[in-house]
């Protein structure tokens, strides 16, 4: 980044040096003291006079060897929050990212009321990938006017809560759900995350023939996390990942008959990871892995992949506080930085591939509270969900390809939370608040 620097130049600056004192009729007691090393000076004006007093603003090292055309950055690293046009030319100058367009053409959004009114409760996730069943996990629900700490309820309007058999210990809140088929029986089991100030527990609900849930032996992390993500194995089996509040990555690998090994460290071990994803990457059935690390310098972070055991770095070096996402559907790895009140900037790579294409999505005095990744319009593409502290959201469609653009949808209600399926492969989204639960689905076409 080029530095600017400033020069104090006595005379520049209206300041007279006399030998033996101010002249009469100048400004009264225009003689002041001086600092070491310099001479008294009167001033012609005021102004003047302040600012020789602060001249502390003033660089007296100035370099007189300075080039003035130096360029102003050599490579995108040298630019905050942009990008270097005309790199390794003496022309060289910071520009902001590439505004996403907006869509051409009338969006076919369909809102949906899921659950309206009194008794509704708040939506603290979704399961369900593509072409599965999608289930909203929520607390505080009624059922036949009682309340039920914890439940589930299908996304359609008018679903009825389930209560599921879970006994919350002293502090725990609930902040997770993860389906999948766990003990091959053709049945999809859950998996609900709670978590306290001294430990997280996920616990595996496996559903039997006839609808009952049976809670199995929680999987026990010894510090407070975020909610559990499960990991899709090509072998069949699953892991367990979770984000710990030291921000270390933690796993627990399955076991025959649904349940889970004791947890242990993820392949990041204690390092500081800023975010992670899991996802399909290849087009594939099984999930890779990825993960948001920063770096010896703090002030970055580089994504990384897990192949076959070993750690890859994908080339998306940026900030440190950002999302890490996955268009799962299309293979490309996605970054959100959602710190600056007037755009969020968007990341975007094929798996493998070098070529990293950055863009922003402009939302100026109205910032980001939470950023999803769904397929919004069954196409295939992942589309990025933004939304907004007004409870409107911002979609950009194709958020990975060269024809990305965005769409506003107004939801007409407060929503403080978006929930998707944790793995980026999911349809749509739902939105809690509280107004009630609101699904959002629907193509920009």
């Amino acid at each position: 980044m080029a530095v600017k620097t400033w020069m104090w130049n006595l005379g520049v600056v209206g300041v007279v040096a006399t030998v033996g004192g101010c002249k009469d009729g100048k400004i009264a007691d225009a003689c002041h003291s001086t600092p070491e090393g310099y001479s008294a000076a009167c001033y012609e004006e005021e102004d003047d006079y302040e600012d020789y007093e602060n001249y502390d603003d003033y660089d007296y090292d100035y370099d007189y060897d300075q080039d003035y055309d130096e360029p102003e950055c050599s490579d995108d690293d040298d630019c905050d929050r942009g990008v270097c046009e005309a790199a390794e030319t003496s022309e060289a100058y910071c520009a902001p990212y590439p505004s996403i367009p907006v869509c051409s053409g009338a969006p076919e959004v369909g809102l949906t009321w899921v659950r309206q009114g009194t008794g509704t409760g708040s939506g603290v996730g979704l399961a369900g990938r593509a072409g599965e069943p999608q289930r909203m996990l929520l607390v505080g629900a009624e059922v036949d006017g009682v309340e039920v700490p914890v439940s589930v309820a299908d996304v359609e309007a008018g679903a009825v809560p389930q209560p599921l058999p879970l006994e919350l210990a002293g502090g725990e809140t609930v902040v997770g759900i993860e389906q999948a088929d766990l003990d091959a029986d053709g049945d999809f089991d859950l998996l609900v995350t709670l978590s306290s100030e001294l430990e997280t527990r996920v616990v595996p609900l496996r559903s039997e023939a006839d609808g009952v849930r049976v809670a199995l032996d929680p999987v026990v992390f010894g510090e407070p996390a975020g909610a559990a993500k499960l990991r899709r194995l090509q072998d069949g089996t699953f892991s367990l990942f979770v984000h710990s509040a030291t921000w270390s990555l933690l796993q627990a690998d399955s076991l025959e008959e649904g349940g889970f090994a004791e947890p242990a460290p993820s392949p990041w071990g204690t390092e500081h990871v800023v975010d992670y994803a899991v996802a399909p990457l290849d087009g594939q059935t099984f999930d890779g892995l990825l993960a948001a690390v920063n770096t010896q310098n703090s002030n970055r972070s580089v994504i990384e992949a897990l192949i076959d055991g070993i750690r890859v770095d994908l080339g998306l070096a940026g900030e440190p506080q950002r999302r890490v996402l996955a268009d799962s559907l299309a293979g490309f790895v996605i970054t959100a930085d959602t710190t600056n009140y007037a755009f969020t900037s968007v990341e975007s790579a094929f798996a493998g591939d070098d070529a990293v294409r950055t863009t922003r999505v402009d939302h100026l005095d109205n910032p980001v509270q939470q950023v999803a990744m769904t397929d919004m319009d069954a196409d295939g593409q992942g589309e990025l969900v933004l939304l907004h502290v007004d409870g409107n959201l911002s979609v950009v469609y194709s958020a990975s390809s060269e024809d990305a653009c965005v769409e506003a949808v107004l939801t007409g209600a407060d929503f403080d939370t978006i929930l998707t399926p944790a793995s980026g492969t999911g349809e749509g989204v739902v939105l809690s608040g509280s107004k009630g639960l609101l699904s959002v689905r629907g193509s920009r076409r």
